[in-house]
């Protein structure tokens, strides 16, 4: 019996074993070294209405991660596949895309290069084509304004040395035509020939004077001294240095002052001077008979010296030029007058004026007079 039972049990054994502790022999396996017959085996139909729609593989659940189906491995290449074609597809669009770039942005650089060269070889009409990106056509735009406020300031440093040849010249060619004219007798030195020459002799010596004060402000070395100014005090004083100049020549003077005593800040001294070029400038340009008006106007901020004349006007097209140096409306004129000025006159008031921080403008009508304006901010103690 206990043979017999000894032999049941390890019958038993073999047919009922217990859980086995041997592993898998699929799992270590790759699916080229699977006999087909066993993923064959482990397939089963999938279907729906008796409609066969696919398959399913059923395999172990703790099968070792190399292992793939056939059509996992198919998968598995495609998309293998896919990203290696991408990555090609990005690098060739990536290098594509990075040489447009580098063209569109190096090609506006390089031309920006070749016109600064040339411009530092003194060819100031040269200018950049606006062309590329947003940012290099501003940059394009700027350099050009740049090459364009080069080339304006060179002409008119050359038309200033021209102008001011020109002008010394006249004044000097006078004064020796007068010595010699007394030296070979042609003239005799009396009250009148002096008279003309000691003229022109002032004229010379005005002119020096307005230059070298556009010296001194194109250099910065006259730094104005700013400071409360009543505007009816410095108007009465230039009223009483030139009303006598303006009856002298037949010229009816009108003085309107302000009802007001207000102030502004400002250096008394260049008011006065910039208010009396612009009074003499009228007186110059008025004829006998005719009429200037200097007053002041007041609104609750600011202060307005205006001067007025019934000249011969200034033509529209030449008004953004008055202020000019050695500018002058009508040359041919200018030549013949008798107060005829140097044409600094205007530059050193808009100097003036803008180192104080006022405004100047000008009005005009030709054939009927001009009307020129100076404004300051009105000072307030509070």
């Amino acid at each position: 019996m206990r043979d017999g039972i000894s032999e049941d049990v390890q019958e038993d054994k073999k047919i009922q074993p217990g859980p086995s502790t041997e592993t898998n022999p699929l799992i270590d396996k790759e699916i080229s070294e699977i006999s087909p017959e066993t993923i064959e085996e482990n397939t089963f139909p999938l279907a729906v209405n008796d409609q066969e729609l696919g398959s399913v593989i059923l395999l172990s659940a703790d099968r070792d991660p190399g292992f793939y189906t056939p059509v996992e491995m198919d998968f598995k290449s495609q998309v293998e596949n896919s990203i290696i074609i991408g990555g090609l597809i990005s690098m060739i669009l990536a290098a594509g895309i990075s040489t447009v770039v580098s063209l569109t942005i190096s090609r506006p650089i390089n031309n920006l290069k070749k016109t600064a060269e040339g411009l530092k070889n003194g060819n100031l009409n040269l200018r950049a084509p606006v062309k590329g990106p947003g940012e290099i056509r501003e940059l394009s735009m700027s350099f050009n304004a740049m090459a364009k406020n080069l080339e304006q300031t060179d002409y008119l440093k050359k038309k200033l040395t021209q102008d001011l040849s020109h002008e010394l010249r006249n004044p000097v060619s006078s004064i020796k035509g007068y010595l010699e004219a007394f030296t070979d007798g042609v003239l005799p030195p009396d009250e009148e020939n002096l008279h003309h020459t000691m003229e022109e002799l002032t004229r010379l010596e005005n002119m020096t004077e307005e230059l070298h004060q556009l010296a001194l402000v194109d250099f910065k070395q006259t730094k104005p001294s700013i400071q409360p100014t009543n505007v009816n005090s410095i108007a009465e004083k230039i009223k009483s240095t030139v009303e006598p100049l303006a009856f002298k020549k037949g010229i009816n003077f009108e003085y309107k002052p302000d009802s007001h005593e207000v102030e502004i800040l400002a250096d008394e001294n260049l008011l006065h001077r910039a208010i009396k070029n612009l009074v003499l400038n009228a007186i110059n340009h008025t004829q006998e008979k005719d009429t200037i008006e200097f007053g002041i106007k007041t609104d609750s901020k600011k202060v307005h010296f205006y001067v007025v004349d019934t000249g011969r006007g200034i033509p529209a097209e030449k008004l953004p030029y008055i202020f000019e140096r050695f500018y002058r409306v009508d040359e041919a004129r200018s030549k013949h007058q008798e107060n005829k000025g140097s044409g600094l006159g205007l530059s050193l008031v808009k100097e003036w004026v803008d180192s104080m921080d006022g405004k100047v403008k000008v009005e005009s009508t030709e054939g009927k007079g001009s009307t020129f304006w100076l404004t300051f901010n009105l000072y307030s103690q509070n």
